[in-house]
């Protein structure tokens, strides 16, 4: 073999080094590159009033405001009655203060039974919301496992911004999404899983 034979062979190697090389780099590239992000959007305010656990607490929410409407209704009855027995004795009389006495207690119970009423009604809407809240946050994390989402936003772009709004910027600045393409929207399918799962006692 001549070294002309010898000289095009060893190109030929070299050539096929290289390429083999190249392939290489573009394969392991191809591994350590990170994999397409899949992301949806949720309505959070639609989550919310469509979920059955939702109504249901509308509805608490009402029956609680109608109980303590009639114990109100009720405390107001007494104490007319007792401002009715305060006018039937003279005023100097020690019956006519006992009665005095007992319209004013009668009086400052009815008030406090306002603000604990309504102070309980509030701890009550501010627990169940926050619980609510949490519970769509981990649906949406098993929503998402199931269907092959690596991250649930909520797509805060969907309200627009009151006209009367007294700080528009703050609002503005708040928001994280600008665009989202309806085929992300994930929200009616979050709720019946949700739906679903509360119907069944999960």
């Amino acid at each position: 073999m001549n070294k002309t034979s010898e000289s095009r062979r060893g190109g030929r190697l070299r050539k096929a080094a290289v390429v083999i090389g190249v392939l290489a780099l573009v394969a392991a590239a191809g591994r350590l590159a990170p994999k397409p992000t899949t992301v949806a959007v949720v309505d959070l305010g639609t989550v919310f009033n469509g979920l059955d656990a939702w109504t249901e607490f509308q509805e608490e929410k009402v029956a609680m405001g109608e109980a303590a409407q009639a114990d109100a209704a009720a405390r107001r009855t007494s104490i007319e009655d007792l401002q009715a027995d305060l006018e039937d004795y003279p005023e100097s009389s020690e019956r006519h203060r006992s009665a005095l006495r007992d319209l004013q207690l009668a009086a400052i119970e009815f008030e406090a039974s306002l603000q604990m009423s309504e102070r309980r009604m509030q701890q009550m809407e501010s627990r169940r919301i926050r619980d609510l809240y949490e519970s769509i946050r981990v649906a949406a994390g098993t929503f998402a496992k199931a269907n092959g989402y690596d991250m649930v936003l909520v797509d805060d772009g969907v309200d627009p911004i009151p006209e009367d709004s007294t700080d528009p910027i703050a609002m503005i600045s708040s928001r994280r999404v600008l665009f989202a393409a309806e085929s992300m929207d994930v929200t009616e399918a979050l709720i019946k899983a949700m739906n679903d799962s509360h119907r069944s006692g999960g």
